[in-house]
């Protein structure tokens, strides 16, 4: 039964309505609420005439005072999105060093301690290659005086690249010429 109450304040405070058909329909609405009792009807009057008769004679010393309570409202957001952004920035900048700390620390257990086989030292001597200061060369320079080695020869620099640098270019270059 209350649905047609709903629906008269509705069509009471549409947009666009009547001020004439607005108080027809209060006339109605004020009727039918008489049968919910006195409390629905003081309730719709208030809601529908008093409030908003109010609401337009203080107007004009309202309006100031909530425009200005909005700006505060929207400063202090403002201070409250500052505060928590510096405040997740911090937490971030704490959470990558704590990050980077366990990295370290992970790298710095789990690092082997170097044997003579796996210690970086210099390449073993050259003497007995067929290319002079082989160990001293580039890829880029080997890779042209493969061409002139044999079998042999190729054997003996393949097993000093695979011993020493160990270069994929190198490498693969001789598997090529022996293709």
């Amino acid at each position: 039964m209350i649905e047609p109450v709903i629906h008269m304040a509705f069509n009471a405070c549409h947009p666009g309505f009547q001020p004439l058909r607005t108080l027809r329909t209060l006339k109605h609405l004020l009727k039918f609420s008489a049968g919910f009792g006195r409390l629905v009807t003081e309730k719709l009057l208030d809601a529908l005439v008093y409030a908003p008769l109010g609401l337009a004679l203080e107007a004009k010393d309202l309006l100031p005072k909530l425009a200005e309570r909005g700006r505060g409202q929207v400063a202090l957001t403002r201070l409250a999105g500052t505060v928590a952004a510096r405040r997740g920035q911090s937490e971030a900048v704490k959470l990558v060093d704590d990050l980077r700390t366990g990295v370290e620390a992970f790298f710095a257990a789990n690092a082997t301690e170097e044997t003579p086989d796996t210690a970086e030292s210099e390449p073993a001597p050259d003497a007995d290659l067929p290319i002079d200061s082989y160990a001293t060369l580039t890829a880029v320079e080997v890779i042209p005086l493969l061409s002139d080695l044999d079998d042999e020869q190729l054997d003996t620099i393949e097993a000093f690249e695979k011993a020493n640098r160990n270069r994929s270019t190198v490498l693969n270059r001789i598997r090529q010429r022996r293709s």
